[in-house]
């Protein structure tokens, strides 16, 4: 008996042809896996390619476009393998081309240097020693203003071996601006009497456009004394300290000597020898840190001229006016006749007396005390009062000269002015009034 085969059904197929097809894609990635290679970067694939060797010679071209570009060798500064691929790679081939772009963006390299450490911390990174000693000899030239000066660093300056990425890696020029210091906030200055803009600048070592740029609508010819100006502070990286002993000349002033003189009233002087400045030599020991002075101390001086030293005679003689009929409590103040007295007269109350003398007679004061005023006065013209204390005070008028000022003591017949007409006065005589807590009192009473 013959036994008839069916034919295998349409999903076996289907299924065999579907295995068949995953095989030969997986042997496709195996092969494919086996002749191809990873570009690694430290812990990062950057790229996949199929030339082991020409992913080399790529990695090779690229350092030595580094090295010419920096003048120096270098290397990459993380580890660079080039390994066979895996399927965990997840990257497309690339081509020779392509991975050399690939390893100029992330690849960093690095190369010796020297370091600027500053008081043991690193601060800059510079390309040599040569590099770096020439920057801080150019830092403390700009502090240096004569051959003699003595210039330092106030920190612990040292300059180190390293080995730095390319890009921490400051260029002279870079340096010389990145060791003036980082902006640190701002603080105000309050412009004072004189200033100009250009001169707070240079003090505060900056220029005026960068002021402007943080003071809007601040113009230079607008400057008001009271105004706040807002500045940038900057930490320096190092701060120079320079000593210099500048030697200037200066003027010695005169003395003043005074001889009594009973020629001349209290309160008049005259010069019997002119005096006259001397000069000195003077040596200065002056600190700066920066170019801000901080320090001086003189330690040399010699006087190359004496001052000639100024006589002046001083008046001692007493003016009173010897007179009858008062208690003589206040000497008079001028010789004369009193041609207006105390009291009502037309109509009018006149608060005092008026003494009869010719314009330009001094005119005294009646007892020792302190002006309160000294200047013009309404009606009363130049008008001179002095405080006696208890209450008192006496008061001159229509002066045509003043010779004491307000605050200042005078001695009881000390001249303090001259007759004359100021003010609402008919002709020269000097008004003379007497008042105790603010009341008007008849002078001659106590004259």
């Amino acid at each position: 008996m013959r036994v008839i085969q069916k034919p295998p059904a349409f999903k076996q197929i289907i299924a065999l042809a579907g295995m068949s097809f995953l095989v030969m894609v997986m042997l496709a990635i195996i092969v494919n896996e086996q002749r191809t290679w990873a570009v690694q970067v430290g812990d990062r694939v950057v790229a996949v390619v199929a030339d082991q060797e020409a992913a080399r010679a790529a990695l090779k071209e690229v350092t030595l476009s580094r090295t010419q570009a920096a003048g120096k060798p270098v290397s990459p500064a993380e580890r660079v393998i080039i390994r066979r691929a895996s399927g965990n790679d997840g990257k497309m081939v690339v081509s020779v081309f392509a991975l050399k772009e690939i390893l100029e963006q992330e690849v960093s390299f690095k190369a010796g240097a020297t370091a600027l450490m500053v008081n043991g911390e690193k601060k800059l990174i510079l390309p040599d020693y040569k590099t770096a000693r020439a920057l801080l000899e150019k830092v403390k030239e700009q502090y240096k203003r004569n051959p003699g000066d003595q210039v330092a660093f106030a920190e612990d300056i040292r300059l180190e071996n390293t080995t730095a990425q390319l890009e921490q890696i400051l260029t002279f020029e870079e340096a010389l601006a990145a060791i003036k210091g980082e902006a640190k906030g701002v603080h105000a200055y309050t412009v004072k009497e004189g200033d100009t803009l250009w001169d707070i600048a240079k003090t505060a070592r900056q220029d005026v456009n960068s002021i402007q740029s943080i003071n809007h609508g601040l113009f230079p010819e607008r400057l008001r004394v009271g105004q706040d100006i807002y500045l940038s502070r900057q930490v320096p990286v190092v701060n120079v300290v320079t000593i210099t002993r500048p030697v200037v000349k200066e003027e010695i002033p005169f003395s003043v000597e005074e001889r009594k003189d009973n020629s001349l009233y209290r309160g008049q002087y005259r010069v019997v020898q002119q005096g006259g400045p001397g000069q000195k030599e003077v040596t200065y020991e002056v600190t700066c840190v920066n170019g801000i002075e901080k320090s001086r101390q003189v330690i040399k001086e010699e006087v190359l001229k004496k001052p000639a030293v100024q006589v002046v005679a001083k008046g001692s003689r007493w003016l009173l006016a010897s007179r009858s009929g008062g208690s003589g409590r206040l000497a008079w103040p001028v010789g004369g006749a009193i041609v207006s007295s105390f009291g009502n007269r037309r109509g009018e109350f006149h608060a005092g007396i008026d003494i009869g003398a010719a314009s330009g007679v001094p005119v005294a004061a009646a007892e020792s005390g302190e002006v309160i005023r000294a200047g013009w006065y309404s009606g009363y013209g130049k008008c001179v009062d002095i405080s006696h204390g208890n209450g008192v005070l006496t008061r001159y008028a229509h002066l045509s000269a003043i010779s004491v000022r307000v605050g200042e003591r005078v001695n009881r017949g000390q001249m303090i002015g001259r007759v004359g007409s100021t003010g609402n006065a008919s002709g020269p005589h000097l008004h003379f009034e007497v008042m105790t807590n603010g009341r008007t009192l008849n002078p001659v009473q106590f004259l």
